[in-house]
């Protein structure tokens, strides 16, 4: 089942762009681009949100419903395909590796792979093995596309003729957050079938700090946003893995902006101003079309510009004094762009 306040934060963006004046097909087709459209399909099959709070007929909806299950179960086929040609390859080449995400994750937090947006397969693996990970995909039939910013990042796409791009993780988040190493991951790893197809995925509390790096990384969108919400509610939270990598701040000015949302809400200054904030973030979520994808800052030098200036300030959800401002000075001067670029071949 889905939670109560991601179907209210569903509901506030739906209402929200109907008082804008706009229809059902607008705010899908922003649903999609936001990638949550799967957990808005979700909301209605579970009576959780009506047919007519998205503007559609009883009929309409119950047509376009069963072409979005359709859909999705072609998606998640063709995922569990790559995920059982993979992994096993990866592990055979001597690559112990844990998969991050997609339908396994919408399980486990939504209880269903139906309704939970997924595009790639994501594999963390040891940066020793980056190599040797990317010479098994490539005789897979993997190419990997676009040169990466390696000096700001953690990851590398690779694309498939005809299995879904898989992304190689080699760690759980780039610089300059703090994250748990892949060792330490696998003594708390944990094991979940997903058809027929045994995987590692991560314990609660390194999934849990997961979630929250891999929104603030995003700029809090509403796909991380909601899976924030469904982590909080499903997962047993670790609070000493947040202390351990500076996210109780993080942490609790999540809970205090996603209490807006819940079933009764928190009171006090600063919890009010967070409900505040994020209200007014996902006000026109679902109207506008510039906002909610998950990247921010590359359609022009200007918006560059913004998102590293944006980036930094968010640097100071992060616990204690000094390691934010370490992780702002990070941002600016070793960011993914060109200054960066240049930085880097001083910094290495």
């Amino acid at each position: 089942m889905l939670i109560p306040s991601s179907i209210n934060m569903l509901r506030y963006m739906l209402e929200n762009a109907h008082k804008r004046g706009f229809g059902a097909a607008h705010m899908l087709q922003r649903a999609r681009d936001c990638q949550i459209d799967a957990v808005l399909w979700g909301a209605l099959a579970q009576n959780a949100i009506s047919p007519q709070d998205l503007g559609l007929s009883e009929d309409k909806c119950q047509a376009d419903l069963l072409l979005f299950r359709m859909q999705q179960t072609a998606r998640i086929s063709l995922w569990q395909r790559t995920l059982a040609c993979v992994v096993p390859a990866l592990e055979e080449g001597g690559s112990d590796c844990i998969v991050l995400k997609g339908p396994p994750l919408g399980i486990r937090l939504m209880d269903s792979e139906m309704w939970r947006n997924t595009s790639d397969l994501d594999v963390w693996i040891k940066r020793d093995n980056l190599e040797k990970s990317a010479q098994i995909l490539e005789k897979l039939g993997y190419r990997c596309g676009i040169e990466p910013h390696l000096w700001a990042t953690n990851q590398i796409l690779y694309t498939h003729d005809s299995l879904v791009p898989v992304e190689l993780h080699w760690s759980l988040a780039p610089s300059p957050w703090k994250s748990p190493s892949f060792d330490e991951a696998m003594e708390r790893v944990q094991t979940q079938e997903f058809r027929h197809t045994l995987i590692k995925v991560l314990s609660d509390g390194d999934l849990y700090c997961h979630l929250l790096l891999h929104a603030h990384q995003h700029y809090f969108v509403p796909k991380t946003l909601i899976d924030l919400c469904a982590g909080i509610g499903n997962l047993n939270i670790d609070t000493q893995l947040l202390d351990k990598y500076g996210l109780l701040r993080m942490d609790r000015c999540v809970r205090g902006a996603l209490s807006a949302f819940g079933d009764a809400p928190q009171s006090g200054m600063c919890t009010n101003a967070m409900s505040a904030i994020i209200r007014g973030y996902l006000k026109d979520m679902l109207a506008d079309a510039r906002s909610g994808g998950l990247i921010f800052g590359g359609d022009s030098f200007i918006s560059t510009v913004a998102g590293v200036g944006i980036r930094a300030l968010s640097m100071g959800l992060l616990d204690g004094c000094i390691y934010p401002i370490k992780a702002a000075a990070d941002v600016m001067l070793f960011g993914p762009h060109r200054l960066g670029k240049v930085m880097a071949g001083f910094k290495f």
